[in-house]
C-alpha cells in the first residue's frame, strides 16, 4: 500500500508544462509533426538556455553541473539547506491552513492548539498503525482461508483416490 499523495510529489512536473502552457503557442502547428518539433524545441529551450530563479538564475542544465562540482562536504551543507527551506515552508503553509480552518469553522482554537503541538499527528499516526494492521491481519485471514480451501481441495481429491483405490482393490479380491 503506498502513501497518499500531495501536491509537492509532482512538482516539477507541474512547474514545467505551467510554464510550456504559458510560453508555447502550439495554435500555429498543423500537423502533429509541427506539435511534436515545437514541444522538442520548447523541452530544449527550457533545459539549456532558460534561467530558472529559484536555481541562483541558472538553466537546469548548468544547475546540475554546478551540483555535480559540489564537494560531499558542500552537498551535505546544501542539502541541509533545502532541508531547513522546505521544513520552513512546510511549517508555515501548515499555520496558514490550520487558521484559514479556524476562519471556516472546520476547527475549533482548542484543535488548532492541539494541531500546532503536534498530538493531533501522533494520535493520527497510532489510528493509520491501527488502519495499517487490520488491514494486514484481514490480508493474513484471506491467506489462511485460500490455503485451507486448497487443503480441504487436496483432501477431497486425495480421499476420492482413496476410494477409487479401495473399490479397485476390492474387485481384485472378488476376482
Amino acid at each position: 500500500m503506498s502513501r497518499r499523495g500531495n501536491c509537492w510529489d509532482n512538482a516539477s512536473q507541474e512547474s514545467f508544462f505551467g510554464h510550456m502552457k504559458d510560453e508555447c503557442d502550439l495554435s500555429g502547428c498543423s500537423t502533429p509533426e509541427g506539435v511534436k518539433k515545437m514541444i522538442d524545441d520548447y523541452v530544449y529551450y527550457y533545459n539549456n538556455e532558460r534561467p530558472q530563479w529559484t536555481r541562483n538564475k541558472m538553466t537546469p542544465t548548468e544547475y546540475e553541473d554546478y551540483l555535480n562540482s559540489l564537494s560531499d562536504n558542500e552537498y551535505s551543507d546544501y542539502l541541509q539547506n533545502e532541508q531547513e527551506k522546505y521544513d520552513k515552508m512546510m511549517k508555515k503553509a501548515r499555520e496558514k491552513a490550520l487558521k484559514r480552518a479556524v476562519e471556516l469553522g472546520a476547527l475549533t482554537e482548542e484543535d488548532m492548539e492541539l494541531y500546532g503541538s503536534g498530538k493531533k499527528e501522533e494520535q493520527a499516526k497510532k489510528r493509520q498503525k491501527r488502519r495499517d494492521l487490520r488491514i494486514e491481519m484481514q490480508l493474513l485471514n484471506i491467506q489462511i482461508i485460500s490455503s485451507l480451501q486448497s487443503l480441504q481441495k487436496i483432501w477431497m481429491h486425495s480421499s476420492i483416490q482413496r476410494t477409487s483405490m479401495l473399490h479397485f482393490i476390492s474387485s481384485l479380491k472378488a476376482e
